[in-house]
This record gives structure tokens, sequence and C-alpha cells, in this order.
């Protein structure tokens, strides 16, 4: 994820964060400055300015400037969670009950939870990549509609290879 405020002083300020290490970098006019630790980062002639980071991607990014907060990017709200739950909830229990396989065969259990989560998890990581918000929720209940589809794929494979 990256994200550009600009300061109070009219510095651009670039905020990047890593999906997969969670690891941060600060650019003060494209120009990278130095991490002292795992939230605190200092520029200037003397290292005289420090800024500070707050929370994540999930929970929301604010940076303290010079005393000033500034937010990076707002928490995530509820309902994107929602979009992430209810396709794994959905296929996990839906999966479990042999009457309503019968009826639309989803591979279920441990297996379609597995399978829905790893594609709703991308949904998840696309919300903030998407700066249209109705976009990316577009984007969210498309990917939770692929999972089960993908589990429906898979249940009819496994049907197909047992009627052989």
């Amino acid at each position: 994820m990256e994200k550009t405020i600009i300061l109070e002083n009219g510095s651009n300020l670039t905020y990047v964060e890593s999906f997969w290490k969670q690891s941060k970098k600060i650019f003060i006019n494209g120009k990278e400055i130095r991490k002292i630790s795992k939230t605190e980062f200092v520029y200037g002639e003397d290292n005289e300015n420090l800024i500070t980071i707050k929370g994540n991607q999930y929970k929301g990014i604010s940076v303290n400037a010079n005393g000033k907060d500034y937010e990076i990017c707002p928490k995530m709200p509820w309902y994107v969670y929602l979009l992430f739950v209810a396709p794994v909830a959905f296929i996990m229990i839906f999966g479990n009950i042999p009457a309503l396989v019968k009826i639309f065969p989803v591979v279920g259990g441990l297996v379609g939870g597995l399978i829905s989560c790893a594609i709703s998890s991308v949904g998840l990581c696309m919300y903030y990549k998407i700066s249209n918000k109705k976009l990316a929720l577009l984007v969210q209940f498309c990917i939770a509609l692929l999972s089960i589809f993908a589990c429906y794929i898979v249940g009819l494979l496994i049907i197909s290879a047992l009627q052989s």
C-alpha cells in the first residue's frame, strides 16, 4: 500500500507498507528517511524532525509529524470484513450438509474453508488498492462470489472423479 499526503510545510509525505512483510517506509519529497524504531522515523539536517506511525492498513493508519496528526487511511469498515467472512462461513457450513450438496455440490469443511479463505483474502487486500470505495466493494463482492464458484468447481471435480 502506498499513500501520499501533504504536510503543513508543503512537503509530500509518502507512506509505503508491504503487505507480506508489514514493513513500513516513509519518504519525504521522494527521499527515504531514516528509521529509528519500528514506528519512528527522523529526518532533517540534525535529525530534529520526528515522525511516528500508529496502526496498520486494517486498523487505520495515522502519522504524527512534528506534533501534528495526519490520517493516512481510515479504519476498514465492518462490511468489508463481512464480505471476507460470509463466503468462508457459507462454504464451511453449506458444504457439510449432504442434502444441500446434492442440489449445489460444493466442497465444504476444512478444504472448502481454506479455498474460500485464500480467495477472499485477495479481496480484503485489494480494498485499499482501489481508490473508488464503491468499486472496491464491488470487486470484493465479485471475489466472494468467485470463492464460492471455485468451491463449486472443486465439488464437481470430486463428483466426476468418484463416478469414474
